[in-house]
């Protein structure tokens, strides 16, 4: 069973229901994009339970209007549900997690392209999510100048005395205490985090609260064995 990242929402089991028995044949639930001129446009969006971030995404105003096709070339963001996206100009690197999909590469090199990031915390500084094609999560740090940097985390393997060995590179944590400055002893706090959501999410939260700048967006991402939308609103999912 995968797991997949679900965010706390405050609607209740009755409320999907409703929602769903108004959007049950095509998936369109309630929602919202950001046009390129930076107006929020309401409507419904297209909700896939996407295994993967979203490559692009079907819009319309009305239930029962012609839904459009856009990608993050198109708009700045979208919303759906309580999960917001973001167009964003990024580096994708292939960066493996396991011994049996790493390679001798130590040096992945990225491609950059835009596209759809996970809005997990917005405040001075921020953190995004991008799940690629080939199930591997990665993270995004945005500076207070609107900067967007990738946190590199990956494994790969190097030869010593005709020894294969699996090396580990944690260049994010190195990142983090370069962009996380400001606060007493947070440099311990970094060294103990993961590359994972949830002590991503705590990390960047308590150095927010820490250096006295508001959380205007906190996704309250958890990490559940859903299967589906319903399962996000049902209690017996323990979601």
């Amino acid at each position: 069973m995968r797991i997949v990242i679900i965010a706390l929402l405050a609607l209740t089991s009755f409320n999907l229901v409703v929602i769903k028995s108004v959007n049950s044949q095509d998936n369109f639930y309630p929602g919202s994009i950001v046009n390129l001129d930076g107006d929020t446009i309401a409507g419904y969006v297209e909700y896939l339970e996407w295994r993967f971030s979203p490559e692009k995404i079907l819009f319309k105003i009305e239930p029962d209007s012609q839904p459009v096709i856009y990608n993050p070339k198109d708009i700045q963001a979208f919303q759906v549900l309580n999960f917001k996206y973001v167009s964003k100009q990024v580096d994708v690197t292939y960066m493996p997690r396991t011994s049996t999909k790493a390679s001798f590469n130590s040096n992945p090199k990225p491609e950059n392209s835009r596209r759809f990031l996970l809005l997990l915390l917005e405040s001075y500084i921020s953190l995004y999510q991008l799940l690629d094609n080939k199930d591997i999560e990665h993270y995004y740090v945005e500076t207070a100048e609107g900067y967007v940097h990738e946190l590199i985390y990956f494994k790969y393997y190097v030869t010593v005395d005709e020894k294969k060995l699996l090396n580990t590179n944690q260049k994010y944590i190195g990142q983090l205490i370069y962009y996380l400055k400001g606060c007493e002893n947070f440099r311990i706090k970094i060294e103990k985090s993961s590359y994972s959501a949830p002590d991503l999410m705590k990390l960047f939260n308590n150095y927010n609260k820490c250096i006295g700048k508001q959380v205007f967006y906190d996704s309250g991402i958890l990490f559940c064995q859903c299967q589906s939308v319903v399962d996000i609103f049902s209690h017996e999912a323990g979601c």
